[in-house]
This record gives C-alpha cells, sequence and structure tokens, in this order.
C-alpha cells in the first residue's frame, strides 16, 4: 500500500484516493484512513480522502475556481463544516464504493480478486 501511495507523488492528474475494505464479519465496505498527519496539531486527519492537491477550481486564489467547486470540496474535506458528508460503511452494490466493489468483484471488468 505504501508503494502505492508513493507512485501517485509522480502521476499527474491524481488529485485524492480513497480505499475502500470489505468487512465479512457485518458484510459491509469501510473507508479506511489514509489521511496523513495534521501538520498544525499532530493528529491523524479525519476521514479516509487522501488529498495530493487541490483542484485548480478549489483553490480561491485562481482564475479558475468556482463558489460551487469550493462549497462541494469543503463538504468532503472540512469535518468542522455542518453539511459535512463522512464517509460511513455501504453494502456492496450501494453508493460509488458499493457499485465498483460489486463490478470488479463479479470480473465483468477484467479485474480479479
Amino acid at each position: 500500500l505504501s508503494q502505492s501511495l508513493a507512485l501517485t507523488d509522480i502521476i499527474f492528474g491524481i488529485y485524492g484516493i480513497e480505499l475502500w475494505s470489505y468487512d465479512e464479519s457485518n458484510g459491509k465496505l469501510f473507508n479506511v484512513n489514509l489521511g496523513s498527519d495534521d501538520e498544525e496539531t499532530g493528529q491523524r486527519s479525519a476521514g479516509g480522502l487522501l488529498l495530493k492537491r487541490a483542484t485548480q477550481e478549489t483553490d480561491p486564489d485562481n482564475v479558475y475556481s468556482s463558489p460551487q467547486a469550493l462549497n462541494a470540496f469543503c463538504k468532503l474535506t472540512d469535518p468542522t463544516g455542518n453539511d459535512f458528508l463522512a464517509a460511513s460503511p455501504v453494502d456492496p452494490g450501494v453508493g460509488l464504493p458499493g457499485v465498483l466493489w460489486a463490478e470488479q468483484s463479479s470480473g465483468r471488468h477484467g479485474f480479479h480478486s
């Protein structure tokens, strides 16, 4: 896993990574915390979204920024916000992680576990 994450530093176009794992005991997929250490507090960041870089649309200093993009970005990344969308366990086939897991598990796209 650490080697895969290290490769993301040299691949252009990757903004963030999420990892989901299947828990056989309850049949759910859960979000694995890949967050980095917060430099200000020294604590592990909340949530499982590992951000490599922010998009230009979410950078207020960029000419391409938009309030809608910044609002959506904050919903995913700012746990102090009232409208923060924390990842919660999902069933296979439900939501984007569940659908991707179900497709991969069925072998429909040439992937094999």
